[in-house]
């Protein structure tokens, strides 16, 4: 985490209507968050480490850069969440899936495959 950032660890925030909070550089290791609305929020390098987000709603989250190590996702909704160079090392994702994102046979996250048609357009 870097400084400036609120320590909320443990925190229950379940069923939280959080739509569009800053909570960037925040520590909400093992928070609980599940229900709760993200949408829009502002989650920019936060660390979620072992936090509870099933089934949280994270429409259109900025969770650049965030430490999401080891939280549980359950049937989080991650559609148009913004995750890049999270950390998502042991973190369970459930049906959790960001778009553009599929699960092979064994559960494991993978890019969705997109067929073209005859002019390269995706389909």
């Amino acid at each position: 985490m870097r400084r400036g950032g609120t320590d909320l660890t443990g925190v229950y925030l379940g069923g939280t209507d959080l739509t569009g909070a800053y909570l960037g550089y925040a520590n909400l290791t093992r928070a609980y968050l599940g229900y709760a609305n993200l949408t829009r929020a502002q989650l920019a390098g936060i660390s979620l480490t072992g936090a509870d987000l099933g089934p949280a709603d994270l429409t259109d989250a900025d969770l650049r850069d965030a430490d999401l190590r080891h939280a549980y996702f359950g049937d989080a909704d991650l559609r148009h969440a913004y995750l890049v160079r999270a950390n998502l090392t042991g973190a369970l994702l459930g049906s959790a899936a960001p778009e553009g994102w599929t699960r092979d046979a064994n559960g494991l996250l993978k890019r969705a495959s997109t067929s073209r048609d005859s002019q390269g357009h995706e389909n």
